[in-house]
């Protein structure tokens, strides 16, 4: 069942666990019919048909996912938001805040920078491309697959 993007409109008569409940299951949908069949691609607009081009392959994404991260949509009114996230636990801070150094040096080459925090021993990272209205591009899925390359150097492991 293949769902459009401009199904993720949501009446504003629904109540909002009604909405909700219609937004996960037309997004499970378009998630199904997009990112498995068609590889990563954006859900949000046709004017981002060069970077649905440029996306990684599903085998990229699915690699990533299979190492612990996850891909997730908000919808709003009119907009809706894509992330990859994943979080790392390390032996102690100083090897936490080691990781970000590195990970930090990694994001400024490639000009793309995480939504990230640090709790002790915790790094939890977030990637989306604000400039292409909140959604994930090949460049989200380059970066965390050089911070996963990182992490398994600095022996960073899940949550």
């Amino acid at each position: 069942m293949a769902t459009s993007p401009s199904s993720l409109v949501v009446e504003e008569g629904l109540p909002l666990p009604a909405r909700r409940n219609m937004l996960s299951s037309r997004f499970s949908a378009l998630i199904h019919s997009q990112t498995l069949s068609n590889g990563l691609r954006s859900m949000a607009t046709t004017s981002n048909a060069a970077l649905r081009r440029q996306a990684a392959s599903t085998t990229s994404l699915t690699s990533l996912t299979e190492r612990g991260w996850q891909l997730s949509f908000a919808a709003s009114t009119g907009s809706a938001t894509q992330k990859l996230s994943r979080e790392y636990t390390f032996k102690d801070f100083s090897e936490a805040w080691g990781f970000m150094s590195r990970v930090a040096l990694v994001a400024e080459k490639l000009n793309h920078h995480p939504e990230w925090t640090n709790v002790y021993n915790r790094v939890s990272i977030a990637l989306t491309t604000h400039d292409e209205g909140n959604q994930l591009t090949a460049l989200d899925v380059k970066l965390a697959e050089r911070i996963e390359a990182i992490a398994g150097q600095a022996g960073g492991g899940e949550s």
